[in-house]
């Protein structure tokens, strides 16, 4: 395996107690003896700390979100912005969008802990879309990932979408739940991910990061490498071209 992967969990709806399916979906992941970073809040950190049987290749750190520089770009702004109107308004709130559009900072915060060629974005809650998980587990730990200059990324479909329309819905060009980055090419997907939330909050909106990712395929196709999936075990059933076992 040459990919490190990197997750984040933050109360962000400011709950009493994680769910009792987040807190499985967790486990799950944190049971795969990956090489994984976890973001955390204080409260996650003491849920995962409770957690036993990490074997030991899992690393929590705690990075309160204040410090998050996107999230707390968009949260400052939240005034002056506005959510899509087709949106779920239980849980795509501005947090949501913040925490969403700030998994590239965190891949770019884990780099100097990162010994591997690639890193990965992985949801925490990744074994809630899985129902062949073993299978899909497996193609996780085994990955040796080759040939992948920039992103290896899947999505439900290929279209360049208007950035007016990226501002009302949100569109599956891209899966937010897991992408692999060429590690030396983070920063600049950073830097780009960071101009392109730049420009849609000047227009006054705050949007999912996936319609960010698909502005930027608008501009630059050739940074990704596209795959289909649906939510569900594609994520991990990458091209056959840039994945040896």
């Amino acid at each position: 395996m040459n990919v490190t992967y990197i997750t984040a969990l933050y109360n962000i709806y400011n709950t009493p107690k994680a769910s009792d399916r987040l807190s499985r979906d967790v486990q799950d992941l944190l049971r795969q003896k990956l090489q994984l970073i976890v973001y955390v809040d204080d409260f996650y950190e003491d849920v995962l700390r409770s957690i036993p049987d990490k074997s030991g290749t899992v690393t929590i750190i705690n990075l309160p979100i204040e410090e998050v520089f996107i999230y707390s770009l968009i949260i400052q702004h939240r005034d002056s912005l506005q959510l899509p109107f087709n949106r779920n308004n239980e849980k795509d709130t501005f947090e949501y969008m913040a925490l969403m559009n700030s998994k590239i900072e965190f891949l770019s915060q884990a780099i100097p802990l990162v010994h591997t060629p690639y890193v990965a974005w992985i949801d925490a809650g990744i074994s809630k879309m899985l129902f062949d998980k073993e299978n899909s587990f497996d193609r996780l730990k085994n990955a040796n990932v080759i040939g992948v200059n920039k992103i290896l990324i899947p999505g439900c479909y290929t279209r360049n979408i208007l950035s007016e329309d990226l501002c009302k819905s949100v569109w599956w060009v891209f899966l937010g739940t897991f992408f692999i980055c060429k590690t030396d090419f983070v920063e600049d997907f950073y830097t780009l991910s960071l101009r392109s939330v730049t420009y849609f909050y000047t227009k006054g909106y705050a949007v999912w990061e996936v319609n960010i990712w698909a502005d930027m395929w608008n501009k630059y196709p050739e940074f990704f490498e596209w795959y289909y999936s649906d939510h569900n075990d594609g994520l991990t059933k990458f091209p056959g071209k840039f994945i040896i076992s």
